[in-house]
C-alpha cells in the first residue's frame, strides 16, 4: 500500500521492470535535488544540470571540468570544508544542515542553506 496515496502498489512483473523502475526512481530523485555534486578527494565525479545552471554555469561538464571541487568553495571556507569532509568519512558527524557559499561561473559567491 503507497502511504501517500493509499493505493495498492503492485510488485514488478519482472526483473526488467524493475530495473526501468529504479531508473525512472532515480531520475525522479536527481531530478528534484537543487544541486547535486559526487567527488572524491577533490576529483568531481558527477554534477548535476542544476547546480550547474545554479552556479552559472552552462552545463554540469563545465563543473566537471574544473580542476576539482575545492575550486568552488571560496578560499576562506576552504579548511572548514576540508574538515567537515575528513570528519564525515570518520563517520563522525552526519548529514547536517549548514550555511555555505560556493563560487559562481562569474567569481561572484552563491551561499546555500
Amino acid at each position: 500500500m503507497d502511504d501517500f496515496t493509499n493505493l495498492k502498489v503492485l510488485p514488478p512483473r519482472s526483473v526488467q521492470e524493475a530495473l526501468d523502475l529504479g531508473r525512472v526512481y532515480h531520475d525522479q530523485l536527481v531530478a528534484a535535488m537543487p544541486g547535486l555534486l559526487v567527488h572524491s578527494n577533490d576529483t568531481i565525479l558527477h554534477c548535476s544540470a542544476t547546480l550547474a545552471r545554479l552556479l552559472g554555469y552552462e552545463s554540469a561538464e563545465s563543473i566537471q571540468a574544473l580542476p576539482g571541487a575545492m575550486t568552488l568553495v571560496p578560499e576562506d571556507d576552504r579548511h572548514t570544508e576540508q574538515d567537515v569532509y575528513t570528519r564525515c568519512l570518520k563517520g563522525l558527524i552526519r548529514s547536517q544542515v549548514r550555511r555555505i557559499k560556493r563560487h559562481r561561473a562569474d567569481g561572484s559567491v552563491q551561499w546555500f542553506d
